[in-house]
């Protein structure tokens, strides 16, 4: 599967490659942090200068971006802003021609995870629908209770991968869950130094079509 991803003038940005240097600066951590919780979520501070940061990251052969939300309770309109918010800002990221890595994460301390997982994939699955024909995503999701539980997802047509993030697990628990992914072909794929531990090479191609991306320490504060 071929990335539709280009910039504004329509030229492709270099390949991502396997060096600590090159991989360390292809993903950018955009957000500015959480605002207080409120409906059982944690939504994102505001990015006033994100447009001005997108420019530079381009500029300089950034592939894509990072921003984490948090969901701590199955509060159906609190999960709705956060997927609301973190697609609002996505669409903005993929105008400067940037893949976006949407991370709307559930705590595993919720006390009704699996409720919250359950709004938040139909609040997922809703959004992604709705995208405009070519325009994919990546989403970093927090390992569901039910295996495969978003495996929907990872056979959606906008979907570009599905992350998996541990999100506090114990590296026991977190290999045990992540062993009962299958996902698309295995798309769902570490992203940080765990992947070694769960037989997973920290060399992953989190992308289809696009070889030699590290896995290991791809994400840095832009």
């Amino acid at each position: 599967m071929k990335l539709p991803w280009t910039d504004r003038r329509g030229k492709s940005p270099s390949r991502p490659s396997c060096g600590k240097n090159e991989a360390s600066s292809r993903f950018w951590k955009v957000d500015k942090g959480l605002e207080p919780e409120n409906d059982g979520v944690s939504l994102m501070k505001a990015m006033p200068a994100l447009d001005k940061l997108l420019t530079r990251a381009v500029k300089l052969g950034v592939f894509g971006t990072k921003m984490r939300s948090v969901i701590n309770l199955p509060s159906k309109d609190g999960i709705a802003a956060v997927v609301a918010q973190q697609f609002d800002v996505a669409a903005q990221i993929a105008e400067h021609g940037l893949m976006p890595i949407i991370e709307p994460e559930v705590s595993i301390k919720s006390p009704d995870k699996a409720g919250a997982e359950a709004i938040l994939l139909a609040e997922l699955a809703r959004r992604l629908d709705a995208l405009p024909n070519g325009r994919q995503v990546m989403l970093k999701l927090t390992i569901p209770d039910i295996p495969d539980f978003y495996l929907a997802l990872t056979n959606h047509k906008c979907v570009a991968r599905v992350v998996a993030l541990s999100g506090g697990y114990t590296r026991a628990e977190a290999c045990k869950r992540h062993r009962q992914l299958n996902g698309r072909g295995g798309a769902v794929k570490w992203i940080g130094n765990q992947a070694a531990s769960c037989g997973k090479p920290c060399g992953g191609d989190l992308y289809p079509g696009r070889e030699g991306l590290s896995a290991s320490g791809a994400i840095i504060d832009g």
